[in-house]
């Protein structure tokens, strides 16, 4: 069924492409935050995006052995997340993501005593593509549909019990020449649960002049349990036309678990399509007859 459903959608999107674009004069990347703009890198570009993130978890949990005591789960990640992309059209793109990670586990009792524990290795794997249906201006929206599938090229600790897919629509609005509001929504599997997960991302981004821009994030998920939400909020700092640097940070608690992340991360493209300027020819003079 989801093969099917994914197949009729790819091709409802390749039919949209009737209309030509040009490759974005700045580099449009999907760092920081979690929304991921509608408009793709552009023709013969290859970009990649990379952060390297620090987290934190803390939640209230009993044991087996003694239930009536109250324990603490906290944990710490140190992770490199890369989001490999290549322009196929203006409006296409292909995609892969890695994440190499490290996990820190500590289960804490009353008195202080901690029992630790840590794993490692490659944790998360993915290929897709992306199209942009709707090229938008203003408050015309712009659209776009990207689908991804979660692959088991994984460490050992971190295998998936099945390849898993996401499906997320897109679409931005410019309010104002510095206001732009982009809204996420699409289902995610995880790979062990055959039911899939909801979610959303609402961001607002705020430019700051040609170099800075600045954003806060509201995304949640939602399936057989209640509405899991999270915030978030970053600052992104153009370099260049085709570099860019990002400072991220977000908080969230849910059940009695808490979380907060920062990462800190560069993007940066390069177009094939682009021609060096060649040098001047040199016009031959013809030496003075005698």
């Amino acid at each position: 069924m989801i093969r099917r459903a994914t197949t009729l959608i790819s091709v409802l999107c390749l039919l949209s492409l009737s209309s030509y674009s040009q490759t974005s004069k700045s580099i449009v990347s999907g760092r920081p935050g979690q929304a991921i703009a509608p408009v793709c890198v552009g023709k013969n570009v290859f970009q990649i995006e990379t952060g390297f993130d620090f987290t934190g978890t803390s939640s209230p949990s009993g044991v087996y052995m003694a239930p009536e005591q109250e324990f603490l789960n906290q944990s710490q990640s140190y992770l490199n997340a890369t989001l490999l992309r290549f322009g196929l059209g203006e409006r296409v793109e292909m995609h892969s993501g890695w994440e190499f990670r490290n996990d820190d586990y500590s289960l804490v009792d009353t008195l202080g005593a901690a029992q630790n524990s840590s794993v490692g290795g490659i944790s998360f794997s993915s290929v897709g593509w992306r199209f942009t249906i709707l090229e938008g201006e203003g408050l015309k929206p712009s659209v776009a549909y990207q689908f991804s599938m979660k692959l088991n090229i994984l460490t050992e600790v971190y295998k998936l019990s099945q390849v898993a897919p996401n499906m997320n629509v897109a679409a931005s609005s410019n309010i104002t020449d510095n206001l732009t509001i982009t809204i996420n929504m699409g289902a995610d599997w995880d790979g062990e649960n055959p039911r899939q997960t909801a979610f959303y991302i609402f961001n607002v981004g705020y430019s700051l002049g040609d170099k800075f821009g600045i954003f806060v994030e509201n995304y949640g998920s939602f399936g057989t349990e209640l509405l899991d939400i999270k915030y978030d909020g970053g600052i992104a700092f153009l370099i260049n036309n085709d570099l860019q640097l990002d400072l991220l940070g977000g908080y969230g608690s849910y059940k009695g678990t808490t979380s907060w992340f920062a990462s800190l991360g560069i993007s940066w493209r390069v177009n094939f399509s682009e021609k060096k300027a060649e040098p001047p020819k040199t016009k031959l003079v013809q030496p003075p007859q005698m």
